[in-house]
């Protein structure tokens, strides 16, 4: 999955897409982190319900855009988080370890929904969401081309 994302201040944990009960049965999730300091991440909950996240170096709130790219490979036990066309964050995932069916499989796009919550309003990614592609198929460089930017 994709984004264009601009963080500020107090975006500790907040998504950029989910789709699940955050913190709960999410599938998969691209946003900030909660740890400490507040970074981008992309993270999967594989079948069995273990959380693999790729954490990056990059803060939310520096203000900026920035374009923002999640990738489960786990054919080759890869999770990588992309920042500016940047590997910003890389780790392993067991191959073939499936990814949960969320109980509520629902896309959330700017936030997301924690148990017991009847709003977004705790877990609001505060920023604006220029395009969000998300992909079925493992984009290879010759069918990129098309998508390429400039930074």
């Amino acid at each position: 999955m994709e984004a264009w994302a601009q963080g500020f201040a107090d975006n500790a944990g907040s998504p950029v897409v989910t789709e699940g009960t955050f913190n709960v049965d999410e599938e998969f999730g691209l946003g900030s982190s909660t740890n400490g300091t507040t970074l981008y991440q992309f993270y999967v909950r594989a079948a069995n319900g273990t959380v693999f996240k790729a954490v990056s170096s990059v803060p939310v709130n520096d203000f900026a855009w920035h374009y923002l790219v999640g990738v489960c490979d786990q054919a080759n036990s890869n999770l990588t988080l992309y920042v500016d066309g940047y590997v910003a964050a890389r780790t392993s995932i067991p191959a073939g370890s499936g990814i949960k069916q969320a109980a509520a499989p629902l896309l959330t796009i700017g936030a997301g929904i924690a148990s017991g919550q009847t709003d977004y309003g705790t877990s609001r990614h505060l920023s604006l969401l220029a395009t969000l592609p998300m992909w079925r198929l493992i984009k290879v460089p010759s069918r990129l081309d098309r998508f390429s930017i400039t930074i």
